[in-house]
């Protein structure tokens, strides 16, 4: 009997032919590795998961279960980020620098998000309704090549992705959401066919995300979960997978307040009142600025996935309730409703709920779109690539020789004492194979359009990667310097040790958030927090510079005030006397 679907796709077996895995794998080390052990921390966010990870570690079992940092209790995420990053820290610390050593856990999220995002397509491109409709006369695809041509296409769309470049790379919490989410999308379609295995790690995923991020985002996924359950014909019966999912969520993530009940029982009510507290805050409608922030990056933080994504909603709307199609839309409008009520939550962190789910429906969009428009893929990665390529080498020739001078003066302005020759002949040589291995793939590309169809996907990828590796060879150096605390730290330092620093003083720190007052804990060697309660005898007042409050202070005490380059921050240093504060000039205490 023939089978009339209106299937939108007919893939050969050219067209599905296999990426090699060699190939596959270089790509991924390639994009997690390179700045992953010789640069400084760039980001106030990255620096308070430094932190945390930091304080845990050379902490008392109380202090993982009640993760504090710079004095500041943490609520606004669970612990379990903290926990993989303390660990890693603690099994590494004489092998790495402690900074790398809790940046390798962002290796360990990346490969639990790419292993997630190439199985969960893999497992719906196999089945029967996601096959192409195969003829009497074509060199039709194999079921085994058409799943991993949709799981490797699904794959490199999520390392080209714009937004996400900076953000994998960081041992975030933000980093362990990711994983967390892609995981439980793969968990659903796992139990497509093995019902109660996928259901189990499906709660797996849940709890990680609860104990990882907010209570809020554990609750959509886990709403997408029983969903999914509920609305897809699977294996099993629907009422076990669901209890088993249910139950395996509750479970694990009461063994964290159960373990503190069981050790810390007289503190454990005033953490989690905190922590409740914080999490209720993000229950309501959504904020403004979040609505803002979502309306004017979204574009771009999903590209080059979304056009895809949409065509594969419009090119396969007939086939809405196969699970390829279906399971996706749970994931969309769970994550919809979830994004309307989010109050407070960063829109950006409820985006990683649908990343794996965009993927691979870009996925299906790619197999199902015209050659015109694949080869738009193509040419925008080809442009984008070399415009920025050109961009970053003229800028750092620029820097080395002083001539365009505009050129030169905006990277010396961003990093006056960096010299453009610290990239080393390593660095260069690195970036220099990066772009002549780039300008090859390019140049055979104009020359001939491969007609395997992961081609437009694995030239975004590749671009990523080369960018990247040519920024990080190149401009390391200069980033760090415009970037790092470690001047801000070590400065302050030499304040403190002037005006009689001894090792059980402790440092407050005012106008600092979490992350700012732990770089400047390591890199200043000292006890510093920025908890409102402490009392210390010095204190570290932060201040933006056009903040007229601190206009004369500026003007009379000049010297004392250290800067952050090319950036509005100004600290200065002050003894605290109960009553008033004062500043310290050579040992003279003067009002402030």
């Amino acid at each position: 009997m023939l089978d009339l679907r209106p299937i939108p796709a007919n893939v050969s077996s050219t067209a599905a032919a296999k990426l090699p895995r060699f190939l596959l794998l270089a790509i991924l080390i390639l994009f997690i590795v390179p700045g992953l052990f010789d640069r400084a921390v760039w980001t106030v966010r990255e620096g308070a998961a430094f932190g945390q990870f930091w304080e845990m570690a050379h902490g008392d079992f109380v202090s993982w279960l009640f993760p504090m940092a710079s004095g500041l209790v943490i609520t606004d995420h669970g612990p379990l980020s903290i926990w993989a990053g303390a660990i890693l820290m603690r099994l590494l610390g004489n092998e790495f620098t402690p900074v790398v050593a809790a940046r390798i856990t962002a290796c360990l999220w990346f490969s639990i998000t790419t292993a997630s995002i190439w199985y969960g397509p893999w497992s719906l491109a196999r089945r029967k309704e996601a096959q192409p409709l195969g003829t009497i006369f074509a060199d039709q695809a194999t079921y085994r090549d058409y799943g991993r041509m949709v799981a490797d296409a699904a794959t490199l769309f999520f390392i080209a992705l714009f937004g996400l470049v900076i953000r994998l790379r960081e041992p975030t919490y933000d980093s362990a959401e990711l994983a967390f989410c892609s995981l439980a999308f793969f968990s659903c379609a796992w139990a497509l066919t093995r019902p109660y295995f996928g259901a189990a790690l499906a709660g797996v995923a849940c709890a990680g995300l609860m104990l990882t991020a907010s209570l809020i985002l554990g609750i959509a996924a886990l709403l997408a979960c029983l969903f999914s359950f509920l609305m897809l014909p699977t294996r099993g019966k629907t009422d076990k997978k669901l209890i088993v999912t249910l139950a395996v969520t509750v479970l694990l993530f009461s063994l964290w307040p159960l373990a503190a009940w069981v050790t810390s029982s007289e503190v454990i009510s005033d953490y989690f009142l905190l922590w409740a507290q914080k999490q209720v805050e993000y229950f309501g409608f959504l904020s403004f600025e979040e609505q803002d922030w979502f309306v004017r990056h979204v574009l771009w933080y999903l590209c080059p996935v979304w056009p895809f994504a949409i065509l594969g909603f419009v090119k396969w709307r007939k086939h809405k309730t196969a699970p390829f199609m279906a399971l996706p839309v749970v994931f969309l409008s769970v994550w919809f409703v979830g994004f309307l009520v989010s109050g407070s939550l960063n829109a950006e962190d409820l985006l990683n709920l649908i990343i794996a789910p965009l993927c691979t429906v870009a996925a299906f969009g790619l197999i199902s779109a015209k050659r015109s428009f694949q080869s738009m893929l193509d040419g925008f990665a080809l442009t984008i690539t070399t415009l920025g390529l050109l961009g970053v080498w003229a800028y750092w020739l620029a820097w080395l020789m002083g001539f365009p001078p505009k050129m030169a003066k905006s990277i010396i302005n961003l990093a006056p004492t960096a010299q453009a020759s610290e990239a080393g002949f390593l660095g260069i040589l690195l970036a220099l194979t990066a772009t002549v291995a780039w300008c090859w793939i390019g140049y055979k590309r104009l020359q001939r359009r491969s007609p395997v169809l992961w081609n437009g996907p694995w030239l975004s990828a590749v671009g990523m990667v080369v960018l990247w590796i040519v920024v990080v060879n190149l401009f390391t150096q200069a980033v760090n310097e415009n970037r790092s605390y470690e001047p801000v730290g070590q400065a302050v330092r030499a304040q403190l040790d002037k005006l009689g620093f001894q090792p059980d003083d402790c440092l407050k720190t005012v106008g600092t958030s979490q992350g700012v007052a732990s770089l400047i804990s390591y890199y200043g060697h000292m006890p510093v927090t920025a908890g409102k309660s402490m009392v210390c005898r010095f204190e570290l007042l932060r201040f933006d510079v056009d903040d007229k409050k601190y206009q004369p202070l500026l003007k009379d005490r000049a010297k004392d005030i250290i800067k952050r380059p090319r950036t509005d921050e100004r600290f200065i240093v002050r003894r605290f006397y109960p009553g008033s504060f004062f500043f310290i000039e050579s040992g003279n205490p003067q009002r402030l």
